[in-house]
């Protein structure tokens, strides 16, 4: 009697074991007003009021710890299904990659910003601040839930695939909300394409390794070398002007370059290892999607 009391509640997935792309979006949106307003937006918001100047602090503090609160969260919300994305394999060989993003991503935006005339700045808390929103906020809501529950429905190797496709579109597609807060058509349409390429490459990392982290890694660095760009952005990292036709050339290749590697690092060589991974991670998926 004592043991079942002590056993957690089992919860029903009706929806989201039948209709896989309105289940991704519903884990995607759950998991955006979660993070993005109840464990940063709220925080930052009273202690903006509180104590004026501390929300940035805060800001990168609670998107850290929102993240591993949302993640616990979908486990919580798939047990005993789910293995979690916290835990991956050889992950020092994937941070080295994840580094690797990084690096190429900022040497082709460097000639861009300096054929526009703009320099980089030197970093402040409020970079920091912004990058652990994108970098640790989002890799939580795209990739360690949505691509995570992707895989859970989607177990073929035209599967991983498709994943990939659907995460990145979601991420990128995210991203044309900006224009609600003044940033300009083009820009985000460049922004849209770049987070595209980016998303696909991200999405690949978390599918070879199984782990998150490395895939914060690279998008955090990623949104550090963007927001140095700081002519270009506002305080709140918005696009702040208007694209030019290199900004556009530079996003396409980018998104290529990306979307090329991620297709690379999910070959059909390599498949049944991802299977594999993911297989062991929704190990008892199976007799709950009936």
């Amino acid at each position: 009697m004592e043991e079942a009391k002590k056993q957690k509640k089992i919860i029903n997935h009706k929806i989201l074991n039948k209709h896989t792309i309105i289940g991704a979006l519903l884990v995607t949106l759950i998991s955006y007003l979660l993070l993005e307003g109840l464990f940063v937006g709220i925080p930052s918001e009273i202690f903006k009021a509180a104590l004026p100047g501390s929300e940035n602090i805060v800001q990168g503090i609670t998107s850290i710890a929102g993240t591993v609160l949302i993640m616990l969260l979908f486990d919580r919300w798939f047990y005993p299904e789910y293995a979690g994305g916290f835990k991956g394999e050889k992950m020092l060989k994937w941070f080295l990659i994840a580094l690797g993003c990084a690096v190429v991503n900022c040497a082709l935006q460097l000639p861009t910003i300096y054929m526009a005339g703009r320099s980089l700045t030197f970093p402040t808390i409020n970079t920091v601040a912004l990058s652990c929103m994108g970098g640790f906020c989002e890799e939580a809501i795209f990739r360690a839930n949505t691509c995570a529950y992707l895989m859970r429905q989607w177990k073929t190797d035209s599967g991983i695939i498709r994943t990939m496709l659907m995460t990145s579109a979601i991420f990128a597609l995210t991203h044309t909300l900006n224009m609600a807060f003044g940033a300009p058509l083009l820009s985000t349409v460049c922004q849209v394409i770049f987070c595209f390429g980016l998303g696909m490459a991200l999405s690949a990392i978390f599918l070879r390794c199984g782990s998150i982290w490395p895939c914060i890694l690279t998008h955090f660095l990623a949104d550090f070398g963007g927001l140095l760009d700081s002519a270009a952005v506002t305080k709140d990292g918005v696009m702040a002007v208007e694209a030019s036709l290199t900004d556009v050339i530079d996003a396409l290749i980018i998104t290529a370059a990306f979307t090329a590697f991620a297709f690379i690092l999910v070959r059909p060589s390599v498949r049944s290892d991802i299977r594999r991974i993911w297989d062991g991670k929704w190990s008892k998926s199976a007799e709950f999607q009936q």
